[in-house]
This record gives C-alpha cells, sequence and structure tokens, in this order.
C-alpha cells in the first residue's frame, strides 16, 4: 500500500516508476478536490492516465460533500454507495445576538463579557462545557489575531510547555507569538507556519493541551483535528474578484471537524453572523443547502497546456488521436 498525494503520483507517472503497473485498487480520498482550480487538474489528469494505463483498475472516490456524486460515479464506472452515518452527530447553527439557532436542535444561549467579541464568546462558551474550538477566518493575519485575543482573554488553561516547544526553534515574530498564544492555551495555524511549529501545534491540540485554534480554510482540508465547535466566523474571502463568499462545499468540509468520537457527546458548526438579516440568509445559503455540484477546472489554458505538454512528455500520447484518447478519459471529457 503506497499513500501518497496526487501530485507525487502525477510525477511518478511522468517519470515512469514501473511499480505503478501492479496496482490494483485506487482510493481518491477527498474527490471532491476535483472542482479546486489548483489542485483539481492534476488529480483529475492522474485518475484519467491510471484508468488509461489498466482498464482494469478499480477505483474508490470518497466524498463528504459532493452535489453531484451520481455524476462522478458515473465518470469513474463506479457504483453510488451513500450513508448518512456519522460516528459523532453534527449539529449545525447560526449565532447572533448571544445564541446559537441549531437548525433541528434547541436554540443554546452564548454569554459574552464586555467587549468580548462573538467568536471569543463562543470558544469560551465552549471550553466552559469541556470542549475545544476551532475558529476559521479568512487570512493568516486575522488567525494570528485571533488567537492573540483569545491569549490576552485567557479563555483556555494555559500550555506552558507547548509555548517552551515552540520558542525553542523561534526565529521569527510568527514564531515567537505562536509561542506566546501557546502559553495561554490557545494557538493558530496556517500554510506559513514552520513545519515543526505546525506540527507542534497539532499534536498539543490533538492532546488537548491546547484549547482552541484560529485557522484559515486550508486546514478544513486534510487535517484531522476535529473540535467540539467549529466556528467559521468569516464567510467571505477576498480573490482577485474582491470579496467573494465561500462555498456550501467549502463550509461543510469545515463544519466536518466538528465532534470527535469517543470525547464529544455531539460536535457543532456554527456560522456568525452581524445581524438579523445576515442570519437569515446564512441559515438559507448554508444550513438548507446542499454542496454544490463539483466541476472540471481543466480547461484554461494554463492547466491544459502544462497537462497536455505532461501527457506528451511522459510518453502516454505520440499522436494528436492519442492525446485525444487520455483527454477522453478526463472528467471535463465526461461532463
Amino acid at each position: 500500500m503506497v499513500v501518497a498525494t496526487s501530485e507525487k503520483v502525477d510525477s511518478l507517472l511522468r517519470n515512469g516508476a514501473d511499480w505503478l503497473a501492479d496496482l490494483g485498487v485506487v482510493v481518491v480520498d477527498e474527490l471532491h478536490l476535483l472542482d479546486d482550480p489548483d489542485r483539481g487538474p492534476t488529480l483529475e489528469m492522474t485518475v484519467a492516465k491510471l484508468r488509461r494505463r489498466q482498464p482494469g483498475l478499480q477505483v474508490v472516490g470518497l466524498s463528504a460533500t459532493v452535489g453531484n456524486a451520481g455524476a462522478l460515479a458515473d465518470w469513474l464506472g463506479a457504483a453510488l454507495v451513500t450513508s448518512e452515518w456519522r460516528p459523532v452527530d453534527l449539529r449545525r447553527g447560526v449565532h447572533y445576538d448571544g445564541q446559537i439557532a441549531f437548525r433541528g436542535a434547541p436554540v443554546r444561549a452564548v454569554d459574552a463579557r464586555d467587549g468580548e467579541s462573538d467568536a471569543v464568546a463562543l470558544v469560551r462558551d465552549a471550553l466552559a462545557d469541556d470542549g475545544q474550538s476551532l475558529v476559521f477566518v479568512h487570512s493568516r493575519r486575522a488567525a494570528r489575531d485571533l488567537a492573540q485575543t483569545l491569549a490576552d482573554r485567557a479563555v483556555a488553561t494555559p500550555a506552558p510547555a507547548v509555548g517552551d516547544e515552540i520558542r525553542q526553534t523561534a526565529r521569527t515574530a510568527t514564531g515567537r507569538t505562536l509561542a506566546d498564544c501557546a502559553d495561554a492555551g490557545v494557538a493558530f495555524h496556517h500554510a506559513g507556519l514552520r513545519a515543526a511549529h505546525r506540527r507542534a501545534v497539532e499534536e498539543a491540540y490533538r492532546d488537548r493541551a491546547l484549547g482552541a485554534l484560529a485557522a484559515t480554510p486550508t486546514l478544513a482540508a486534510g487535517v484531522n483535528l476535529p473540535a467540539r465547535r467549529v466556528v467559521v466566523r468569516d464567510h467571505r474571502r477576498f480573490t482577485d474578484r474582491g470579496w467573494e463568499p465561500l462555498s456550501v462545499l467549502e463550509v461543510h468540509q469545515m463544519f466536518g471537524r466538528a465532534g470527535r468520537p469517543g470525547l464529544d457527546p455531539h460536535g457543532e458548526g456554527v456560522l456568525v453572523a452581524e445581524d438579523y438579516d445576515e442570519a437569515s440568509d446564512l441559515h438559507e445559503a448554508y444550513l438548507a443547502a446542499e454542496p454544490e455540484p463539483v466541476t472540471s477546472k481543466l480547461a484554461t489554458q494554463e492547466a491544459l497546456r502544462t497537462h497536455v505538454l505532461a501527457t506528451v512528455a511522459a510518453g502516454f500520447a505520440d499522436t494528436r488521436a492519442d492525446l485525444l484518447a487520455v483527454l477522453e478519459e478526463t472528467f471535463y471529457a465526461f461532463e
């Protein structure tokens, strides 16, 4: 058994790794990543090349957030297997005006102290019930700032041992700030941290030495850090087209981190609203909605140029007909 990213398998295909011919089963975890503009084309082409190379290959796709699972199953020539089972019950709600209005569950009051933001109050409330929190914000700076606020407010049990571990290898202001936050039992997590610091934060959080993490949305994909309460404070992100709302798929992925098997009676996914109208909108946009259909992101000049050249260079195609035959195996061609 080999566990690898799609990018690594793509590299192995390009370099002609002989042992790939022995593959009998390929499990594609987080199959909805096909929808990602950056990683999706590589995942899609990798699956297409593996299937073309070995027509009898068994492919198993896994996802908790796909709006068009039937179409993906048809593309893969697979049987669609669905299940509503979850090891820990998930309650989803919107926080506004001092309470969480859960969908299909009782309302929960959340008391905020003077000058305390909604996010801080939600973290404090979860910790009072012996539950860890994971708060998603829109940027690295926002994650750091929220963690510092949580530390200043002393919402969690101090964890000086974690802070000392991080401080030993802290060479930047970010590292030193992270250590200071960890001293107070909280931390921030994003792709800009040193690998050793990310590992220290993740291990301390799993060991329950840290009570809360402030994180960017990248943490929702692929990092197993479950919490009692997942708070989506920022449901918009800044792109080259300006501020845009998060997709339903992304929010459901974040909510999927709620609930620790064997530790929590239930998990909570909470969106934060600024006023009554926004609270109503969030209920309809995210809690009452199904994830969007996954679509191929291969049909861009950059993605096609890269993968067409790689397909030719790796010997998968020597003619235009060969190239089209490979591309016909993609989800883009299926669509």
